[in-house]
Protein backbone atom coordinates (compact mmCIF):
# COMPACT_ATOMS: atom_id res chain seq x y z
CA UNK A 1 0.00 0.00 0.00
CA UNK A 2 1.27 3.75 -0.66
CA UNK A 3 0.23 6.29 1.04
CA UNK A 4 0.29 10.02 0.14
CA UNK A 5 2.19 12.34 2.82
CA UNK A 6 2.98 16.16 1.89
CA UNK A 7 1.80 14.95 -2.01
CA UNK A 8 4.49 12.45 -1.98
CA UNK A 9 3.52 9.05 -2.30
CA UNK A 10 5.14 7.42 0.65
CA UNK A 11 5.34 3.32 0.87
CA UNK A 12 3.23 1.96 4.26
CA UNK A 13 6.53 0.01 4.80
CA UNK A 14 8.68 3.46 5.50
CA UNK A 15 6.01 4.32 8.30
CA UNK A 16 7.00 3.22 11.66
CA UNK A 17 4.28 0.61 13.16
CA UNK A 18 2.98 3.81 15.31
CA UNK A 19 2.39 5.96 12.59
CA UNK A 20 1.34 3.08 10.29
CA UNK A 21 -2.34 2.43 12.67
CA UNK A 22 -3.23 5.87 11.82
CA UNK A 23 -2.99 5.40 8.21
CA UNK A 24 -6.10 3.82 7.09
CA UNK A 25 -6.54 5.14 3.36
CA UNK A 26 -5.18 3.90 0.26
CA UNK A 27 -2.20 6.25 -1.30
CA UNK A 28 -3.79 9.13 -2.88
CA UNK A 29 -6.62 9.58 -0.45
CA UNK A 30 -6.30 12.66 2.19
CA UNK A 31 -6.79 11.87 5.67
CA UNK A 32 -8.58 14.60 7.27
CA UNK A 33 -10.03 15.79 10.45
CA UNK A 34 -13.17 13.17 10.69
CA UNK A 35 -9.90 10.34 10.38
CA UNK A 36 -7.71 12.03 12.95
CA UNK A 37 -10.81 12.43 15.59
CA UNK A 38 -11.37 8.83 15.31
CA UNK A 39 -7.79 7.87 15.46
CA UNK A 40 -7.94 10.05 19.08
CA UNK A 41 -11.52 8.38 20.27
CA UNK A 42 -9.85 5.06 19.11
CA UNK A 43 -7.00 5.85 21.43
CA UNK A 44 -9.21 6.68 24.49
CA UNK A 45 -11.65 3.95 24.50
CA UNK A 46 -8.79 1.44 23.97
CA UNK A 47 -7.24 3.66 27.37
CA UNK A 48 -10.95 3.02 29.00
CA UNK A 49 -11.27 -0.56 27.48
CA UNK A 50 -7.71 -1.97 29.08
CA UNK A 51 -9.09 -1.04 32.47
CA UNK A 52 -7.08 0.35 35.44
CA UNK A 53 -3.92 1.13 36.03
CA UNK A 54 -4.76 3.54 33.07
CA UNK A 55 -1.63 4.19 30.49
CA UNK A 56 -0.55 7.85 29.83
CA UNK A 57 -2.69 8.55 26.96
CA UNK A 58 -0.55 10.03 24.23
CA UNK A 59 0.44 13.81 24.07
CA UNK A 60 -2.74 14.21 21.37
CA UNK A 61 -5.16 14.13 23.82
CA UNK A 62 -4.79 17.34 26.27
CA UNK A 63 -4.91 16.27 30.07
CA UNK A 64 -7.28 18.47 32.66
CA UNK A 65 -3.91 20.76 33.24
CA UNK A 66 -4.00 21.59 29.40
CA UNK A 67 -7.72 22.26 29.78
CA UNK A 68 -8.05 24.33 32.90
CA UNK A 69 -4.71 26.53 31.45
CA UNK A 70 -6.93 27.24 28.26
CA UNK A 71 -9.57 27.88 29.91
CA UNK A 72 -7.07 30.48 32.42
CA UNK A 73 -6.02 32.18 28.96
CA UNK A 74 -9.65 32.29 27.84
CA UNK A 75 -10.54 34.53 30.79
CA UNK A 76 -7.33 37.36 30.30
CA UNK A 77 -8.93 37.69 26.60
CA UNK A 78 -12.56 38.43 28.14
CA UNK A 79 -10.89 40.51 30.47
CA UNK A 80 -8.75 42.09 28.05
CA UNK A 81 -11.41 43.24 26.07
CA UNK A 82 -14.00 44.34 28.79
CA UNK A 83 -10.96 46.74 29.90
CA UNK A 84 -10.35 48.11 26.14
CA UNK A 85 -7.93 45.81 25.07
CA UNK A 86 -4.99 46.12 27.33
CA UNK A 87 -2.33 43.51 28.04
CA UNK A 88 -3.95 41.21 30.94
CA UNK A 89 -1.87 39.21 32.99
CA UNK A 90 -3.00 35.56 32.71
CA UNK A 91 -3.75 33.89 36.15
CA UNK A 92 -2.43 30.86 36.94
Amino acid sequence: MRLALFGTMVSRRTLTPAAAAYAHLPGGHQEAWADAFCNVMRDVYATIAAGPPYQRLTPVVATFEDGYRANRIVEAVLESARRGGVWTKVDE
